[in-house]
């Protein structure tokens, strides 16, 4: 691998714009154009937008995630709301960080982008905890797991158009919810990306050929002690 000679060869490329393009074969079989920081900021700087950024719980999706421009930007001005945020002192700032990280939902359909994806947001909430620790976050921690755990149940593969990953399953995502007024413990429940739409069953009549990808439909309540322990559910 090609190492970079000094700090300011590696400033020098830090400067150069992330190509829009992997390549024409790319672009011509999936569509793949990714979206520039700039343009991405843009799109989330509208007022309607602003104020779901300041909600740790407002839940956003991105179907097409790409390597996460979006993902890593919302989770990025998340963050910072919740760092000002008055009620996020002391342990309370590690929850609310966590739901804010929880609200964020990604779709991907190339495995490699999803990889570029997951660690970005990583990164992201890495550095946001360094920013405001003064210190890096232990990768044994529970925390720093269930950080992990939590970004790879909320982003994942699949077609956003046909709803179903590479396995021919329905994309399936959690749902995440405080259990009563203790926002330690939360109630996870499970739910399918085709779930959302509305089925035109008057023209088509039942979409669904077994009752196993009926109960598939179906949301399903777990509950868990603790925002710290999601990384032990299976």
């Amino acid at each position: 691998m090609e190492k970079l000679d000094s700090a300011k060869d590696t400033q020098d490329t830090a400067l150069l714009p992330a190509p829009l393009i992997k390549s024409k074969e790319r672009v011509q079989k999936h569509g793949e154009v990714f979206t520039p920081d700039w343009m991405v900021k843009k799109m989330l700087g509208y007022p309607d937008i602003q104020e779901k950024l300041r909600d740790m719980h407002a839940t956003f999706l991105e179907p097409s995630a790409g390597e996460g421009a979006f993902l890593t930007e919302i989770l990025r001005q998340k963050l910072h709301y919740v760092n000002i945020n008055p009620a996020s002192r002391g342990v309370h700032w590690q929850y609310n960080t966590l739901w804010a990280l929880l609200s964020i939902y990604g779709i991907e359909l190339l495995p490699d982008n999803l990889k570029v994806a997951r660690q970005a947001m990583l990164q992201v909430y890495l550095d946001n905890y360094k920013e405001k620790t003064g210190r890096e976050l232990e990768p044994g921690s529970d925390l720093y797991k269930s950080v992990v755990k939590i970004i790879e149940l909320n982003v994942v593969q699949g077609n956003a158009l046909t709803h179903k990953n590479d396995e021919d399953k329905w994309i399936t995502f959690s749902q995440w919810l405080q259990d009563g007024d203790h926002k330690r413990k939360i109630i996870r429940r499970e739910f399918t990306y085709d779930s959302l739409f509305e089925k035109e069953e008057d023209f088509m009549g039942s979409l669904f050929g077994d009752e196993e990808e009926e109960a598939a439909l179906q949301m399903q309540d777990e509950h868990i002690p603790s925002l710290m322990k999601i990384w032990e559910e299976e």
